[in-house]
């Protein structure tokens, strides 16, 4: 997804005329491309910001950027091509449960797929021009799709994550874990 977002912003600068910019901002209104590849310039300088502070001297063990909104959870380590002290992390929860079609479950894990994501890029970056973001992730679990909740949990220098998912009992609600990841430890 990164790189179809990364596409639909080069449409939307109209430096490839104004009908193609009206497409692309149309695109990303109905697509709802609207995570940080749409906006490049504010991605890599978040990237940049992140490495600075994850290879001081005094780095935190772990940095996790916490985000949502996006329909699924799922937890991924970010990669930066000079390394960092730190582990990142990005750990992704919609705060509510949205409905999602089957067939959006099915395009979502089609996307996180190592094959698809290369040969996207590789069709992006000749007929596009998109270059490549500078970090990269990995996704550690997910995507899960429906009722979870996500749980950051910090001990000192040691800290982990827990997706969690309702399910119904007789008696009441009860929350199991779905996915953990140690973050730092």
């Amino acid at each position: 997804m990164h790189d179809v977002e990364a596409w639909d912003e080069v449409l939307c600068d109209g430096r490839r005329g104004k009908r193609l910019a009206r497409f692309g901002e149309w695109l990303r209104r109905a697509a709802d491309l609207e995570h940080w590849a749409s906006f490049r310039r504010s991605f890599e300088g978040l990237s940049e910001l992140i490495a600075e502070v994850g290879r001081r001297s005094d780095a935190p063990a772990t940095i996790c950027v916490l985000s949502g909104d996006v329909h699924h959870a799922y937890s991924a380590k970010v990669q930066f091509p000079q390394p960092v002290t730190s582990n990142v992390y990005q750990l992704t929860c919609s705060p509510l449960h949205n409905f999602v079609p089957f067939f959006m479950k099915i395009a979502f894990r089609i996307f996180w797929s190592r094959f698809v994501e290369r040969t996207l890029h590789l069709v992006l970056a000749v007929v596009a021009r998109v270059s490549r973001p500078s970090i990269g992730w990995t996704r550690l679990n997910g995507p899960f799709f429906g009722n979870e909740m996500a749980e950051f949990v910090a001990h000192g220098r040691q800290a982990y994550s827990v997706i969690r998912k309702a399910a119904p009992t007789k008696d009441a609600a009860q929350l199991d874990e779905v996915a953990r990841v140690e973050l730092a430890g």
